[in-house]
Formats: C-alpha cells, sequence, structure tokens
C-alpha cells in the first residue's frame, strides 16, 4: 500500500462565508468587543486555559477582547485547568464565554459573528474544525504544532499553544495588522475551497480501483 497518498476530508458548503471587511481595533471598545473565537472539546491537548492567560495579558495590555469558547467538556483534567484560568483572569465573567451545548446548525451564525478564530490544539490528524474555520473566511491564529501547518500553510499565523506569551504575541500581532487578517483571511477561504466532499469521495474511489487494479495484476502474474 502506498504510503504517501493523502485525501483530505471535506468541509460542508454551508460554512463557506467570504471574508468579511476587517476594521482597525481602534474602532472597537468595552461595549463592542473584538471577538475571538475557539471552537472545540475541552481537552488537556486544546489548551483553552492558554488561551484564556492569552487574551487575559492582552486585556491588561488594553486590547478590548471577548474570547466564546465553544464544545464541550470532555477531560476532567481540562476542565479543571480551565476554570482555574477563568476564575483567576475573568472571576466577574467579563471576557469569557463558555458555550457547551452549540448545536451543530449554530455554527455558522458563531463563525459569522467572530472577528479572529484561535485554535491551540497540539495534536491532530486533520483539523476538521480548522478547515471549516477557513472556509468561514476568518482571519486565522493557530497552533503551531501537529497537522495544522500543513492544513494551513500561509493562509494563518501561528503560536506555541503550550505558551500563553507567545499565543498572546501572535494575536497582538495579527489584531493590530488589518492588512494582515484581511489577507490570511482571503487566503484561508480560497484554500478551503480545496477541501470538498466530492473531491474526497472521488479521490478515496480512485485510491480504492486503482489499488484493485495493481493487486489484480499482481495476482495475474504469477498465473
Amino acid at each position: 500500500i502506498q504510503s504517501d497518498t493523502v485525501i483530505p476530508h471535506g468541509i460542508d458548503a454551508n460554512f463557506f462565508l467570504r471574508p468579511r471587511p476587517q476594521r482597525t481595533i481602534k474602532s472597537y471598545s468595552e461595549s463592542n468587543s473584538f471577538k475571538l473565537l475557539y471552537v472545540s472539546f475541552v481537552g488537556v491537548y486544546k489548551h483553552q486555559w492558554q488561551v484564556v492567560r492569552a487574551v487575559a495579558r492582552l486585556r491588561k495590555a488594553g486590547f478590548p477582547l471577548k474570547l466564546e469558547l465553544v464544545g464541550p467538556p470532555v477531560d476532567r483534567k481540562a476542565i479543571a485547568l480551565l476554570a482555574k484560568a477563568i476564575s483567576e483572569e475573568d472571576p466577574a465573567g467579563t471576557f469569557v464565554a463558555q458555550n457547551t451545548k452549540t448545536g451543530y446548525r449554530e455554527m455558522k451564525d458563531k463563525y459569522r459573528n467572530a472577528d479572529l478564530f484561535v485554535f491551540a490544539s497540539s495534536c491532530e490528524t486533520f483539523g476538521q474544525i480548522l478547515t471549516e474555520a477557513m472556509a468561514a473566511g476568518l482571519p486565522i491564529a493557530c497552533s503551531q504544532l501537529s497537522a495544522m501547518p500543513e492544513i494551513l500553510g500561509d493562509a494563518g499565523a501561528y503560536f506555541n499553544p503550550e505558551d500563553p506569551a507567545d499565543i498572546a504575541r501572535c494575536l497582538a500581532e495579527m489584531i493590530r495588522d488589518v492588512r494582515t487578517r484581511k489577507t490570511i483571511a482571503m487566503r484561508a477561504y480560497n484554500k478551503a475551497k480545496t477541501y470538498s466532499w466530492k473531491a474526497a469521495a472521488e479521490s478515496t474511489f480512485a485510491y480504492l480501483a486503482d489499488r484493485a487494479t495493481a493487486a489484480q495484476n499482481k495476482a495475474m502474474a504469477r498465473l
């Protein structure tokens, strides 16, 4: 079996949203905050608590940010780490919102209403959520580990997901730079178009047919 055949998953067409106009951070305020979105279940390798601490750093530096975490709690250790980070950094519930029961059909509106997508996972086999955010036309700040750079390429900015200072650095650079946000959002949107279920199905059947033909030819050669 060939070891270098890669067939990416597709993206539901419902998630595609053309990139929206990017605004300078000066146009935001506490009453109209810059919205960060992170979608994923709460697990140890998802590092939501590090993102909370990174956003807290930026708010202390004067950035009017809010962070929405969407996804069910799964891992006890991660849940405890996230709860601790929120209690220490945002005890009044000013800037962190958790939505643990958002339905699949509601996700398009979550993407539509966000200004920037954050993905801090350190271990993915593919990263389906990342491709959905790409399709939604969002600028993306992303983990530099695992499969993420292979999926996102030059259509995002990268950070070390285990280091809140580095996450804050990446977010600050993107938030300050409207041109970068605009450029990478469009790159991500265009790149997402290559991830279709039609292409995935066709590639899968073509691969299976090729392997079947090769096996048949090998069997015939033994006769």
